[in-house]
């Protein structure tokens, strides 16, 4: 039997639009807590905290492009972040070592201090929403969103 009224592998067919809606309502449920209060006391974006959490992930990342692709953003609203950032001191642009003419995209001192604070309230946040799958619940949805993520990225925009 499915739980909190879901289909079963029998029930009902789930169309996709009430699929997407419901990964919508999911991602703003994660980001109220940041739109609401953390991104208006430490002045920066969700876009911009999309890149930050990215970047210091990856501890650091290639270029714009590169950012965009990780975050999911479109390239326009990844150079805004990127350049808002950067005006905040929050991250610099590095000459890459292995090729000179790119620059790469690292967090600055004042961004790692910004991490420190945000990522445990963004994890609480997680588990939160998290806490009533079982690891093996977790692993499959992980599984199920790469899955997606790697169809739509194989589609040209």
């Amino acid at each position: 039997m499915a739980r909190h009224g879901g289909p079963s592998q029998t029930g009902p067919t789930v169309r996709s639009d009430q699929v997407i809606a419901r990964m919508i309502r999911a991602v703003n449920l994660a980001a109220r807590p940041f739109t609401r209060e953390l991104g208006a006391r430490y002045g920066i974006s969700l876009n911009e905290w999309r890149c930050i959490r990215i970047i210091a992930v990856e501890d650091g990342v290639g270029s714009a492009s590169a950012l965009a692709q990780r975050t999911g953003l479109d390239k326009m609203s990844t150079s805004r972040a990127v350049n808002g950032l950067e005006r905040k001191k929050l991250v610099v642009r590095q000459r890459d070592a292995a090729d000179r003419r790119r620059y790469r995209i690292a967090l600055s001192e004042q961004g790692r201090m910004l991490t420190e604070v945000l990522v445990p309230a963004s994890t609480a946040r997680a588990d939160l929403m998290l806490g009533s799958l079982t690891v093996r619940e977790r692993a499959l949805l992980m599984d199920m969103l790469d899955r997606i993520i790697e169809r739509v990225d194989a589609e040209p925009d």
